[in-house]
């Protein structure tokens, strides 16, 4: 059965500007709602062992967030914006295969972004703290990584170089009408 609601995951870069592309993205369409996964991880390390620090690690958090995705989904909500940087391929191919098994249209946006400039936005970003900072600039060479198959596996592609977070919401909102 396919729903008439639309998954769209917003993924990139640690740093990248997802958080704020998604919430200009649900400002500028009807019926969005803005739906991050990284809640989900917060709210489970409180109350789980994360071994490893990283709560998308934990089995539990991929599982809930692709329930809640199904449930938002089920519940009637048209658009589910999600941001969430996802660089291990097995992390990134379970949490896809779930989310397309709930029936919504899915669109994976990748923000892509040079690292000389991504470092620039990261150093220049003082509204984290500064060991937020660190750790976004030492995920960088994992996103590189990953970007083999990162960028194959999107829907939809963004160089975000030279585009404000305005101007990323508006490109991703004119390819969704389409």
């Amino acid at each position: 059965m396919t729903s008439a609601a639309r998954l769209v995951w917003i993924n990139g870069p640690f740093g990248g500007g997802k958080t704020s592309a998604a919430k200009a993205l649900v400002a500028r369409l009807d019926d969005a709602v803005l739906f991050d996964p990284e809640y989900l991880g917060l709210v489970l390390r409180e109350m789980l062992p994360v071994p490893t620090g990283d709560f998308q690690d934990l089995p539990q958090w991929r599982d809930l967030w692709v329930r809640t995705a199904a449930t938002l989904v089920d519940h009637g909500s048209r658009v589910i914006v999600m941001p969430m940087t996802v660089l291990r391929r097995e992390y990134f191919d379970e949490v896809m295969n779930g989310l397309r098994g709930t029936g919504a249209r899915l669109d994976h946006v990748v923000l892509d972004t040079p690292p000389s400039v991504l470092r620039r936005r990261i150093d220049a970003d003082h509204a984290e703290p500064p060991n937020a900072r660190a750790w976004r600039l030492e995920k960088l060479a994992q996103f590189m990584e990953a970007r083999e198959w990162l960028l194959p596996a999107a829907s939809l592609t963004f160089d975000t170089d030279e585009l404000s977070v305005d101007g990323v919401a508006a490109k991703v909102a004119a390819q969704l009408s389409v």
